[in-house]
């Protein structure tokens, strides 16, 4: 037979459980779309990538948006596709021109990022390759809400897995880096449709 002060110590516990589990499920946050739609870039800031494999710094003036929600009403995850221009490499402190290969990520809306594929950076003057391998919970990612109804994605990504390649001349820093840095700033709007992050 259960005591009096038993049974309302269990239910203190249970009240208790559900309050923490009401708590939590107010707090995540999430995407909340209108409708099915496409997004695209608004605005971007530099997207700058430091590593010490193959080179210092990784810097794009311009990168381009696709990707589609899956559907209506809200969702924590969102997958993005960004593309880069007006790419420099900075190699014993000098910039020479690159290209970089589109990156595709899955955002988290609790603000962490996975990459999902392998993206190459290639300077062509020197015949150096870095290389960022498809790598998980990248953070931290931060969400701003614009007053046009677009959302700001805030890219500051620490502890980035990339690897270096070295040429035919030896002059390109080769070897694995688990240190490197992204940072970058993207508008990103729903296109004829508003959305935002909660």
């Amino acid at each position: 037979m259960k005591s009096p002060l038993r049974s309302m110590l269990v239910a203190i516990a249970a009240v208790v459980a559900l309050s923490v589990v009401g708590t939590a499920s107010a707090s995540a946050h999430e995407f909340e779309y209108e409708i099915v739609g496409k997004f695209k870039r608004v605005s971007n800031t530099p997207q700058i990538f430091t590593t010490k494999a193959g080179g210092n710094v990784v810097e794009c003036t311009t990168d381009s948006v696709s990707g589609a929600n899956p559907e209506g009403g809200a969702n924590r995850k969102l997958h993005l596709e960004f593309a880069y221009s007006g790419c420099t490499v900075t190699v014993g402190g000098f910039p020479f021109p690159a290209t970089v290969s589109s990156a595709k990520y899955l955002f988290n809306s609790e603000g962490t990022a996975n990459l999902e594929n392998t993206v190459t950076v290639s300077v062509p003057a020197t015949g150096c390759k870095i290389t960022l391998p498809a790598q998980e919970n990248l953070k931290p990612v931060t969400y701003e809400n614009t007053p046009v109804k677009d959302v700001t994605f805030n890219l500051k990504f620490e502890n980035a897995k990339s690897q270096g390649s070295i040429n035919s001349e030896g002059k390109c820093v080769a070897g694995e880096n688990t240190t490197g840095t992204y940072a970058g700033k993207t508008a990103i709007e729903e296109e004829g449709h508003s959305w935002d992050w909660k």
